[in-house]
């Protein structure tokens, strides 16, 4: 069986469980099968297409609940070896044979030492992560990976309102074009949004109802964000 099917099955079977507790839409935080994490985690799997030989760095992929988040944990059912960045992994949490963790932030001096350090890299994933950032930082995480990363694919997830911040550091149409715009070896070779989305991407309220009208409107979904995900490849 094709690995990315393998990771499909496996994504499947541990989603939502005890066992395999995903952070937001799996178990610890709520939602559930077919959620918006589940198409974030689904559609870097696609985008990924794993070998045996891969080696995946899976950038803000720890849980300071979990300790190693639920994604990296399924990639290292296949991936030769897995290396997490993220400096919210607990102390305590110990990480299976093929699995190396780094407990820092991925800053452009953090990434660009870890991306020389390792040439053998082939994929970055990086799920729910820009929009969680400070623009300094995610600037710098887009230029290292621009300038030392030697590797297939960078896949990456988040969530997206064109014209509007919902909180601190989520993106805007002119904030995604200038994070994005900094890629000059890689380009984007696919891009889509998510069929569905969170539940907490919609703000419920009541429409103002008019003292005169007797009948009690109903409350409204008020869309806030939608999340997309981009592939990006370098260029030939």
């Amino acid at each position: 069986m094709h690995l990315t099917e393998r990771l499909k099955q496996e994504l499947w079977r541990r989603f939502g469980t005890q066992e395999h507790p995903a952070e937001w839409d799996g178990l610890v935080y709520g939602g559930g099968k077919l959620s918006q994490r589940y198409w974030e985690y689904f559609q870097s799997i696609e985008w990924l297409a794993l070998t045996e030989d891969s080696v995946i760095l899976d950038i803000g992929g720890g849980s300071p609940v979990t300790g190693m988040g639920f994604f990296s944990s399924l990639l290292a059912t296949v991936a030769k070896q897995v290396i997490v960045m993220d400096p919210n992994i607990q102390p305590d949490a110990i990480p299976p044979p093929n699995v190396t963790f780094v407990r820092e932030p991925a800053d452009y001096d953090g990434l660009a030492r870890l991306l020389k350090a390792h040439p053998e890299l082939t994929h970055i994933s990086c799920v729910s992560v820009f929009e969680h950032i400070e623009p300094r930082l995610r600037e710098g995480l887009i230029r290292a990976v621009d300038e030392h990363f030697a590797g297939r694919a960078f896949v990456t997830t988040l969530e997206y309102h064109a014209k509007r911040t919902y909180f601190e550091y989520s993106l805007t149409a002119a904030s995604f074009s200038e994070l994005f715009s900094r890629f000059t070896r890689f380009y984007p070779d696919q891009f889509c949004a998510s069929p569905v989305w969170c539940q907490d991407a919609y703000d419920t309220r009541t429409l103002f109802r008019p003292f005169w009208r007797k009948k009690r409107q109903s409350p409204v979904d008020i869309p806030r964000w939608y999340p997309v995900a981009l592939r990006f490849v370098p260029r030939s």
